[in-house]
């Protein structure tokens, strides 16, 4: 709630402040992307499009992260296999039963 009525209020625009932490984020995401990947971007006291930006960040090192696995480029080759199967993503009790991914 109090995201939104920041929002509401105008509050995140950019100052010295916020401006270092973004920087700070970006920064971070190059050398250390675990870190990166934790952080709650909503609730910081960010304008929106730095928000925006750094969601869209933490998207893209996700996955960078899950294609550099075997076992998803493993999961994926086994893919049409594990269909037949019946062992499906959308049922994630059993697909990450199988490939021990959870």
């Amino acid at each position: 709630m109090g995201v939104l009525a920041r929002n509401a209020k105008g509050d995140t625009n950019w100052t010295d402040t916020s401006l270092r932490e973004y920087q700070k984020i970006k920064g971070v995401a190059a050398t250390d992307p675990a870190t990166v990947l934790d952080l709650d971007v909503v609730g910081m006291n960010l304008p929106n499009s730095a928000r925006r930006e750094l969601i869209n960040l933490q998207g893209r090192l996700k996955g960078k992260a899950e294609g550099r696995s075997p076992r998803t480029k493993a999961m994926q080759m086994m893919a049409p296999e594990l269909q037949a199967a019946g062992i499906e993503r959308k049922n994630k009790d059993d697909y990450y039963a199988y490939c021990r991914c959870a």
